[in-house]
């Protein structure tokens, strides 16, 4: 593991050291401890922790640079890899099997490490770089670069793909971005001659405009879920603004015709569309937020019998509905204590998914929470369905659970 954390740290300096040497260096992190229990009446436990590294350089002139990466390990039902092999999703390797200084418990990760510059009206990033597109609280159809993610589960640092990114910068608030990238959005740990094909790889521009009340941007998206699929096309649209004391989002994503599709595919409304719209509101006088969201799903079912929990365990989606409903209420005392309870509802199969937190910050550097998340619905729907994977082993991967977390910045 030694040798392998310098083969990813050295070539952030030697990176750096290409720079110029003026310029303002910056250093940051966290620290973040968790221990969970189940509260499905196995009373199953686990402990987690990450610690999260990054720097950044920004120089008078010339190019800069910034990289963050983490080392997390799980423990107990904190392991994604012990949860699916106690589920039979998997078979418990041989610890003899397994490569020297190789722990399943441990995961290294390098999330974005980019170079970055400013020409006049242009600014570029190239290496290991994060596509933030979309303004939706809990969906973003219009976000197709990474792996799909549960709703509201994102980490504040946002993987990133290697490619490069550009946007000019036109008079009246316009601009134009555009990503190239040479991954998917499942990444395959095992190489291929023919995994790059300039033909299929991912690819983004948009126009965007904005004003004081209103930001909008019309979008032409290509991804692709792994190397060995069929590329989709999607035309894309994303506005946010501001309404009174309401914040107000709406995203859509229309998947396109293309060479790929079979000879009869003919655009469906109920298939072919993903979009979201919501709204926040702040109660100022009591310091308390609400939000709401709904969103529709082209990939997802109504049926219950039609869930694709195979997907799941693939990794190419994270949810089996077509229809969701979101709502959440959040409060803030002085900017140390917070608390907040939300619900995530399937419309069709009325299941639903809950999680409740509660804050404290005895300096702004420094938080304890409590969070406890809960599902609900019949053996059949999205949240309190099961899989049977063999003779005596079931999968559920929305299990009732209870955790306390300490995180600390620096």
């Amino acid at each position: 593991m030694k040798r392998l954390s310098l083969f990813i740290i050295l070539p952030f300096f030697t990176i750096a050291g290409a720079f110029a040497q003026t310029g303002a260096w910056e250093f940051f992190g966290s620290e973040s401890v968790a221990a969970a229990m189940t509260l499905d009446g196995n009373y199953g436990t686990g402990f987690s922790s990450k610690t999260s590294l990054g720097m950044e350089y920004t120089p008078d002139t010339g190019p800069g640079f910034r990289a963050e990466g983490s080392v997390s390990w799980g423990y107990g039902i904190a392991s994604p890899e012990a949860m699916a092999f106690d589920a039979g999703l998997a078979e418990i390797p041989a610890v003899d099997t397994l490569p020297p200084g190789f722990d399943l418990h441990r995961k290294t990760a390098l999330d974005q490490a980019y170079a970055k510059f400013s020409y006049s009206v242009l600014d570029a990033k190239i290496g290991l770089i994060p596509v933030s597109w979309g303004s939706g609280y809990v969906f973003n159809p219009v976000a197709r670069t990474t792996r799909p993610i549960f709703p509201g589960s994102e980490d504040e640092t946002m993987e990133g793909r290697l490619g490069a990114i550009a946007s000019i910068a036109f008079p009246h608030a316009i601009s134009l971005e555009a990503y190239a990238l040479a991954e998917p959005r499942l990444r395959s740990p095992v190489p291929s001659i023919g995994e790059i094909d300039p033909g299929k790889e991912p690819f983004g521009a948009r126009l965007l405009t904005r004003s004081d009340s209103i930001d909008l941007s019309l979008s032409i998206l290509r991804s692709l879920m792994s190397a060995d699929t069929e590329p989709e096309w999607r035309a894309g649209m994303d506005a946010s603004g501001f309404l009174g004391a309401f914040t107000l989002y709406t995203e859509i994503a229309v998947r396109l015709p293309s060479k790929y599709d079979s000879g009869n595919s003919r655009f469906d409304l109920a298939t072919d569309v993903d979009a979201c719209a919501g709204f926040s509101y702040l109660i100022s006088f009591i310091e308390t937020t609400l939000r709401a969201e709904a969103a529709w799903l082209g990939d997802g079912s109504e049926d219950v019998a039609a869930y694709d929990r195979l997907g799941i365990i693939a990794g190419n989606r994270t949810t089996l509905g077509k229809a969701y409903l979101f709502g959440m209420t959040e409060k803030a005392v002085d900017d140390r204590w917070k608390a907040g309870i939300g619900v995530l509802l399937n419309i069709f199969d009325a299941s639903a998914a809950w999680i409740a937190e509660a804050s404290w910050s005895p300096m702004s550097s420094l938080e304890l929470m409590i969070t406890a998340t809960y599902f609900s619905g019949s053996g059949s729907s999205e949240f309190g369905g099961t899989m049977m994977t063999g003779l005596d082993t079931v999968w559920d991967p929305f299990i009732p659970a209870i955790s306390l977390s300490t995180k600390a910045s620096f």
